[in-house]
């Protein structure tokens, strides 16, 4: 078949033009430069997700006007391309749907994942002018098209000036094999090709050779070295090998005319040693081989892999010449892979993307398993979540979904209903309740609620089919389901008051996601949706469903009124149950996309929550060399949360296709391309990755670039492109299907070819032109709903005028009947609608790098010499010492009394692979300075605070929502002053974020006040780090309050820009330095210290008042 590589220059490889074509290409295509976090990550040791997570080596901050990545790849027909490309091992290539795959790279060298590294293969060429491996030639010409990689490799100094070589590289469906085809253009005589192989030691690694989760890039840690070979025994004939390694058997074969031998694997990287060395006693062998290529002739090589203990049908009776079939076959499977779903539009980008899509989706696949597998590479096992297997009705393969749905629907534990709910587990530090998670209704075995996203997705599928058989056999799984979320995550804050759901770890944000028992939008969401869901099938079943309609609409109502926040057009993140039962006002992404998804609010609010996005979350853009600058892509980070923690503020390509079907679903179909655009942009032409359908992207500060083909982005991916830009959203439960573009309005045209329907669109003038064909059976009424249309003036459907109608929304549409096999032309005159009506007047998020100012953060950098500073003693109010704020199991109480996620007991931390966290806080260096001075702490810049020396003292006074200490303590002050100085020192997190957490309240003697309120990140900074702050994620454009290192009892005064990426870990904690300014005419009464949020403490450890 020919490649389509090639489409911009047809009938090349039959007209024998290559030359030129090579010539033309590698001048078009420009170098790649380096990236700066390219494959450079790290990683702990880790089993499970609760394992410390991997992070970037080096933590660099993202700076405005410092985000520039360059384009690495660039789309040729449905492939990735790019000249002299440096990366190795960094695109997968799949064979069948299994674990079975092969790393190919931008250069010609293969790497065999069996699981376990299974050998590598070097590839080239010996002429009479010299010898020497392909991944060295001076001209590489790359294309990963999409399940397989194309080289065009010109090395005038070997080949000649007009020769060049073609490599084809493929694996094949039918054995788990590398087939690979060579041809030769341009040359009036044969050359010799060379190759290698060896390596097998099955080696898994930390999460099966993945990009940013190896302790080392994956380009050296898939690279043959010598101690690889130990254990691989050979075997060779005539043009063909065996090599057996302990888990292992590979076969290798050739062309009738190679030759083949063993050598050493020391001599790998030099190829005319490896070709001279021969015998069949060396320890660490490698095989040799050699062949000649006839011009304008392709010859192939097979390689292909059986574990010891199984028998691969038809391997006895595979010849040298069933390799050229094998091939093909290969390449016809990888074919029908590719066009599951094609799309056609003015954005070649986008044309390329929807084609690795399909390939990364069907990777995630598993057919043994019948299953959706978390990943590709990493995670790949059959864990039920995220939401990976969305792909498959998107896509079209409806059968997977069923398979899928089927296997974990006889998961779900059946055991009789416990009579009361546990409490927290012990040994988790009573930071989950799996004992009680894991009872009658729940469907997964791990420490997450996957619950939701699983019941959603049947939903859905069910809605792409109108299977009634399938909601039959899965109703009672329904039913479970949901009795199973109200018994642990309803929510309710007053007597008989409507709920909200708790978020038990229910999303792809969940490790360290903990909301201590608190409602949350996002899981509420969830259930609202459903319980509507349960009600409309059920009723189709002939259940009663009066609970699930009661639910859905008490829901609804919590919702409303807990968390929607009126001056923010936005619902809020989660509301606390216990304590002050506080609302979280900073939401997430997950908070907007999933109420829009489910369709919770008005329409009305949808946009209104787009416009909160627009505003209030980062938008990192998209830009550098070479990426395209005819819009203004972006992405967005999952929050502003801080301090980082994993999976709370990240940069995700997941997170943000959802967030672009959410503004699809909400009618803003400008801003949704521009996220999707630079989703993909980003991910799959800009990393290190070609057609990458990946997870966490360049722009994510703590992990960078990692994990290549994750289900979560395939799924949600596939939903923003079909239901999304296309708007291709069946109900065949009640036998309709929307069809709701959302094209960009500067396209002309757009076409789809998807397994279920066929969309064309053109558009000329005020003329827009459909042409529909619906391939699922049975007739459909089609509401035809343009996104970009504010008014149809004429409308015609098979040339027949119809009368457009107004949704009650406002929404434009044409209701049509729609028959199988049976196109329909839909011809509408329309007024466009002004995109900027929509957005209004709210303006985008940027960087605002003017220094603003917050309460607390005035204190003095230098306090002038004639100040008149009163040191108030707090001897007799300490009630603790600072080293004992993260003792072990102290904060036991108050929790809430439900199965929920929660600070762990030693007060830091999270509740998966950090529930075991503590921090070294050693105040020594407070002490000793104190000693110095009999126990005053005096610095250059004119602080002076008063603390007890002895180590046997307490030296602060807690306050705190935990029961160890009062929820607030008072002491008394006399006299007037200016301000007062405070030396404090605290816990806070993520959870507590953009939050206040606590307040200092000065009173004076007529009953007046004086507020400070403790707000993280703004003015309270955790005891054990600094905030890591940048001009996106992190994001904190004021003053750096003094930090005082109790370690070493150094006092750091700190610029907020050149302080900017300094942030981290702190060796014995450090306390910070606030003050509150007062009425100098008023006398003092006293002094205030209140705990306000969950799960945090509030220290005081000094003050000074200024008189």
């Amino acid at each position: 078949m020919k490649s389509l590589l090639l489409s911009t220059y047809p009938n090349v490889f039959n007209h024998g033009k290559w030359p030129d074509l090579f010539s033309k290409l590698r001048h078009e295509i420009p170098k790649p430069i380096t990236l700066l976090f390219a494959a450079a990550m790290s990683v702990a040791p880790a089993n499970d997700a609760e394992s410390a997570t991997p992070k970037a080596k080096t933590t660099l901050p993202n700076l405005s006007g410092q985000t520039a990545y360059p384009l690495r790849y660039t789309p040729v027909g449905s492939g990735f391309q790019i000249h002299n490309g440096e990366e190795t091992f960094n695109r997968p290539l799949y064979g069948g749907n299994t674990a079975f795959r092969v790393d190919a790279g931008d250069r010609p060298e293969f790497a065999f994942y069996l699981p376990g590294r299974g050998g590598n293969v070097r590839l080239g060429i010996s002429t009479e002018n010299g010898i020497g491996w392909l991944q060295n030639a001076p001209d590489i010409l790359s294309t990963y098209e999409p399940g397989s990689m194309r080289y065009l490799v010109d090395w005038p100094e070997l080949l000649g000036a007009d020769t060049t070589l073609y490599v084809e590289a493929v694996p094949t469906r039918d054995l788990e094999a590398l087939s690979l085809k060579f041809t030769l253009r341009g040359s009036d005589k044969p050359v010799e090709l060379i190759w290698a192989y060896g390596g097998a030691d099955g080696k898994k690694g930390v999460r099966g050779g993945d990009i940013g989760t190896e302790r080392v890039p994956i380009s050296e840690w898939f690279q043959l070295t010598p101690e690889r070979c130990k254990n691989n025994v050979f075997a060779l004939d005539a043009n063909s090998f065996s090599m057996q390694a302990p888990k292992a058997t590979i076969k290798g074969y050739g062309p009738t005319n190679s030759s083949l031998r063993l050598s050493d694997s020391q001599l790998w990287d030099d190829p005319t040693s490896l070709l001279k060395k021969k015998g069949q006693e060396l320890d660490l062998p490698v095989v040799v081989g050699k062949f000649s290529i006839t011009p304008n002739q392709s010859e192939y090589l097979l390689f292909h892999y059986t574990s010891n203990s199984e028998k691969v049908a038809g391997e006895s009776e595979l010849q040298t010449s069933d390799l050229p079939e094998i091939f093909r076959r290969a390449e016809t499977q990888r074919q029908e892979i590719q066009d599951q779903v094609v799309v056609d539009t003015p954005d070649p980008f986008l044309n390329s993307a929807v084609a690795a899509l399909n390939l990364g989706s069907d990777a995630v696949w598993d057919e043994d398993q019948g299953a959706v597998m978390h990943g590709a590479i990493a995670w790949r096992r059959k864990l039920l979540g995220w939401r990976g297997p969305y792909f498959a009705d998107a896509l079209g393969w409806h059968d997977r979904a069923r398979s899928h749905l089927s296997y974990w629907a006889t998961q779900q534990n059946t055991d009789p209903i416990p009579d009361h709910i546990s409490g927290p587990d012990e040994d988790s530090n009573l930071a989950r309740n799996e004992t009680s998670l894991h009872s009658n209704g729940a469907l997964s075995h791990s420490h997450y609620d996957m619950n939701l996203v699983y019941i959603d997705t049947l939903f859905r599928h069910l809605q792409w089919t109108g299977d009634m058989e399938f909601a039959r056999e899965v109703w009672p799984v329904i039913e479970r389901h949901l009795a199973w979320e109200r018994r642990l995550f309803r929510r309710t804050f007053e007597k008989n008051g409507p709920p909200l759901y708790e978020g038990y770890a229910a999303i792809w944000a969940s490790d360290s996601l903990q909301y201590h028992g608190g409602g949350t939008a996002h899981a509420s969401a969830y259930n609202y949706w459903h319980n509507l869901m349960a009600a409309k099938i059920g009723s189709m079943l002939g259940e009663n469903v009066a609970l699930y309609e009661g639910e859905a609409e008490q829901i609804a109502l919590g919702m409303q009124r807990y968390l929607w926040m009126e001056d923010e057009g936005m619902y809020a993140e989660f509301k606390d149950v216990i304590g002050e039962q506080g609302v979280h006002r900073s939401p997430a992404l997950w908070s907007f996309y999933q109420v829009v998804d489910s369709d919770l609010g008005s329409r009305e609010q949808h946009k209104m929550m787009t416009q909160f996005v627009d505003s209030k979350l980062p938008h990192l853009p998209v830009q550098g060399p070479d990426v395209p600058d005819d819009d203004d892509y972006y992405v967005l980070s999952t929050s502003n949360w801080m301090p980082y923690t994993y999976s709370t503020n990240n940069v995700i390509f997941g997170e943000n296709l959802h967030t672009a079907l959410a503004y699809w679903q909400a009618g803003r179909p400008e801003e949704a391309f521009r996220i999707t655009k630079g989703s993909i942009l980003l991910s799959m032409f800009m990393g290190i990755c070609p057609g990458n359908v990946g997870s966490m992207t360049l722009l994510d500060v703590y992990r960078r670039e990692s994990q290549r083909d994750f289900a979560d982005g395939a799924g949600t991916f596939s939903r923003a492109l079909i239901e999304g830009l296309f708007g291709i959203r069946p109900n065949l439960l009640d036998k309709q299907i929307t069809i709701a573009p959302g094209f960009p309005s500067k396209w002309q045209y757009a076409k789809l070819e998807h397994p279920d329907v066929s969309l064309s669109f053109s558009r000329e003038g005020s003329v827009e032109s459909y042409r529909i064909t619906s391939k699922f059976e049975g007739p459909l009424s089609l509401s035809l709903q343009p996104n970009t249309v504010s008014k149809i003036t004429e409308a015609r459907v098979n040339g027949n005028q119809v009368s457009p109608q107004m949704s009650a929304d406002e929404t434009v549409r044409l209701d049509i009947e729609l028959l199988p096999q049976a196109p329909i032309e839909v011809t509408l005159v329309v007024e466009a609608l002004d995109q900027s009506s929509i957005s209004g007047e709210v303006p985008k998020w940027k960087p605002d790098l003017e220094t603003k100012s917050f309460a607390g953060l005035g204190a003095a950098k230098q306090i002038p010499s004639d100040s008149e500073l009163e040191m108030i003693s707090l001897n007799g109010y300490f009630n603790a010492k600072l080293e004992d704020i993260f003792k072990p199991n102290s904060y036991r109480s108050p929790r809430p009394p439900y199965v929920s996620l929660s600070m762990p007991s030693q007060g830091i931390g999270g509740w998966a692979g950090t529930y075991k966290q503590t921090a070294n806080i050693d105040a020594s260096g407070l002490r000793l300075e104190a000693e110095k001075n009999g126990g005053i702490l005096k610095f250059a810049n004119g602080f002076e605070f008063k603390t007890p020396s002895s180590t046997d003292s307490d030296n602060v006074i807690f306050t705190s929502q935990w029961d160890n200490y009062p929820k607030e303590l008072s002491l008394p002050l006399h006299g007037k002053a200016k301000r007062i100085l405070l030396l404090m020192a605290g816990s806070t997190n993520q959870m507590q974020s953009r939050f206040e957490n606590g307040q200092v309240i000065v009173r004076y003697q007529d009953g007046s006040s004086e507020t400070l309120p403790l707000q993280n990140p703004e003015n309270w900074w955790p005891i054990d780090q600094d905030y890591f702050i940048d001009d996106y994620q992190f994001s904190r454009q004021l003053p750096i309050p003094p930090r005082l290192d109790l370690k070493t009892g150094k006092l750091r005064i700190l610029d907020i820009e050149s302080f900017k990426g300094q942030g981290g870990k702190i060796d014995g904690g450090a306390a910070t330095v606030l003050d509150l300014a007062l009425d100098p005419t008023k006398e003092l009464a006293t002094l205030k210290i209140v705990a306000s949020a969950n799960e945090v403490i509030i220290g005081l450890l000094a003050a000074t008042l200024e008189r």
